[in-house]
């Protein structure tokens, strides 16, 4: 019964998932079709099919923050009352976002929350955020290269 179930989500993932993230794709809808690769990813990894989608929803990024042991979050541009996503904790090397509109929250105790727009959709993406946290009664300050 094991065998059964896998396969029919490697089929899920082959058949459906993977023309519904092109069809994303096409519409721009890089979230979602990001969503939809880290499920089918689960069932195909390394799905050569696979491999060529997250070139093109997603990026590599590397966040740095002083001082380091920030959270950072990032959640899409548009969705304002939805629930951040949790990224990771500062340095950040070589980590898979969505490309489009997002918004980035960082947060350490202690220190002034700052958040930061990212319009990787149609500008040059950011490979590199480097951001200067300062305490509560500070300015928070941020730089992309």
């Amino acid at each position: 019964m094991q065998g059964v179930r896998s396969y029919q989500k490697i089929r899920w993932a082959k058949e459906d998932a993977l023309p519904e993230i092109v069809r994303l794709t096409e519409d721009e809808k890089y979230f979602a079709a990001f969503r939809l690769a880290r499920q089918a990813e689960k069932y195909i990894r390394g799905d050569p099919k696979l491999v060529e989608l997250w070139s093109k929803i997603g990026q590599r990024v590397d966040i740095e923050t002083v001082p380091e042991g920030a959270e950072i979050f990032y959640k899409e541009y548009s969705a304002v009352g939805e629930p951040w996503v949790h990224l990771g904790i500062s340095p950040l090397n070589g980590v898979l976002v969505p490309r489009g509109y997002k918004r980035r929250l960082i947060r350490k105790p202690g220190y002034a929350e700052v958040e930061r727009t990212d319009l990787s959709a149609t500008v040059a993406p950011i490979s590199r955020l480097h951001i200067q946290t300062n305490s509560i009664d500070g300015v928070a300050s941020q730089k992309g290269v």
